[in-house]
C-alpha cells in the first residue's frame, strides 16, 4: 500500500500583475492501495501582493479489493473447523 511521486511543480504562472510563484508536488497510489487517486499540494504566492495560499487538490474512490480464494472452499471442502463441530455438553444443575 504505497504511493508515488507524479510530479514536482516549480514555476510561475500569469502575467502582468496577476503572476503567481508555484510551488508544489502530486502523488498517485499504487495498486494495492485501499483507494485510487492523486492528491496535489501547491503554495501559491502572489507576486504583486506579497499574498501566500496553500492548496489541496485531490481525487479518490475506493479502489476493488480482492480476497485471495479459500482453496479449501474452491474444492468443495468446508474448512476444518467447521468439519466436525465441537459437541455441547450438557450440565445438570443439582440442588
Amino acid at each position: 500500500m504505497g504511493v508515488r511521486v507524479t510530479s514536482v511543480i516549480d514555476e510561475t504562472c500569469g502575467c502582468g500583475g496577476s503572476e503567481s510563484r508555484v510551488w508544489g508536488w502530486s502523488y498517485q497510489t499504487l495498486e494495492g492501495h485501499l483507494e485510487q487517486g492523486e492528491l496535489t499540494y501547491e503554495v501559491v504566492k502572489r507576486l504583486r501582493t506579497g499574498a501566500v495560499e496553500f492548496c489541496i487538490t485531490s481525487y479518490s474512490k475506493r479502489a476493488p479489493l480482492t480476497n485471495p480464494p479459500d482453496p479449501r472452499r474452491a474444492r468443495g471442502r468446508r474448512p476444518a473447523d467447521t468439519q466436525n463441530p465441537p459437541r455441547l455438553r450438557q450440565h445438570r444443575h443439582r440442588p
